[in-house]
């Protein structure tokens, strides 16, 4: 039975191994989307201030009700300019949804979310093995003659440990299995 709970702790530590890795990837996909998201955000921002500059230049140039400007064709020239400021708005509300839709949840579900919390389990189950083995070295340094209570405290102490790193790990592959469904994406 102890090789069984040897190799079944193991077998599950590789698991637990797996699921981090998939879990570290995951956080560098979502790290670099998001560079990417406030990289196309701040352009679509630059163009929307180019595309507002482009339409008042052009309404200044030809839009007036004066001879010279209906000359150039200011009727034409404001069709432009209405075109331009519409095309501003458009690039301005794709910002707005890259921003919300993407960045925010990105940083806040993903990045401080789901992944923040994977970083936590994994430090409580790092502290629980920990513990564990300690407990265990403990217990196996006992001598054959140390008394009956102290070697029934240690095994009990070693249970304990046990229990809690199992329990931990556990924990840790809920959370890496909940993070890597397929159906976990970006709605909230």
């Amino acid at each position: 039975m102890s090789c069984q709970l040897v190799c079944s702790t193991h077998c599950n530590a590789l698991q637990v191994d797996d699921l981090q890795a998939s879990a570290k990837k995951l956080k560098d996909k979502c790290t670099g989307l998001l560079t990417g998201a406030k990289k196309y955000r701040d352009a679509l921002a630059a163009m929307t201030e180019a595309q507002q500059s482009f339409a008042g230049a052009l309404h200044d140039f030809g839009c007036g009700s004066d001879e010279d400007s209906l000359l150039l064709g200011s009727a034409v020239m404001s069709q432009f300019v209405k075109a331009f400021k519409e095309l501003g708005h458009a690039f301005s509300f794709i910002q707005d949804c890259v921003e919300k839709d993407m960045i925010d949840v990105l940083q806040q579900t993903w990045l401080d979310g789901h992944l923040a919390v994977l970083r936590e389990e994994v430090r409580k189950y790092e502290k629980r093995c920990n513990d564990h083995e300690g407990a265990r070295l403990k217990h196996l340094a006992l001598k054959k003659v140390t008394k009956r209570d102290v070697i029934d405290k240690s095994a009990a102490e070693l249970s304990v440990a046990r229990q809690a790193a199992d329990e931990a790990r556990y924990e840790l592959a809920r959370h890496l299995n909940t993070v890597s469904s397929p159906g976990c994406c970006f709605r909230q």
